[in-house]
């Protein structure tokens, strides 16, 4: 029964983000609150833990996202105005390189801070099912992303 309804609040997540594609845009706030509904549900927030949960997890995100967005476009946007990779200087290789571990350093640090937080918060059990959760969601947006991107071909 459980399941079900975990299964029914799922397809209703999706057909609520139909909407949001639909529009041609995906709205971050609407994802966000699709993530939201979706890893309370998977994870079992009691409303207590929930209150302390929410703004760990949101301060830790928010800073591994900035790190990810500062690891993918900037070191993409350094190395195409370069001329590409095979015209890269080995000491601008060498910068870019320091830089990229320097972000999966604080991306890796940031988790773990989190994870640590989170244990005073919830239990390590709901912290595995949170991380499973997250990619689980992640992993479904790609492919409801991939499935409009073929629709509008």
């Amino acid at each position: 029964m459980k399941n079900r309804i975990y299964y029914l609040a799922f397809i209703c997540l999706l057909l609520f983000s139909t909407g949001v594609w639909a529009q041609g845009k995906m709205d971050k706030n609407r994802i966000d609150l699709l993530k939201i509904s979706f890893l309370t549900e998977e994870i079992d927030l009691t409303s207590e833990e929930a209150q302390q949960f929410w703004p760990i997890y949101n301060k830790y995100n928010d800073r591994i996202h900035e790190a990810r967005v500062q690891l993918e476009r900037g070191t993409q946007r350094e190395i195409k105005s370069s001329g590409g990779v095979k015209n890269l200087s080995e000491e601008q290789s060498a910068d870019i390189l320091e830089r990229i571990m320097k972000l999966e350093e604080t991306i890796s640090s940031n988790k773990i801070a989190m994870t640590k937080e989170l244990r005073s918060v919830i239990s390590d059990n709901k912290i595995i099912r949170l991380q499973i959760a997250e990619r689980e969601f992640n992993r479904r947006m790609l492919q409801e992303y991939g499935k409009r991107k073929r629709m509008n071909r």
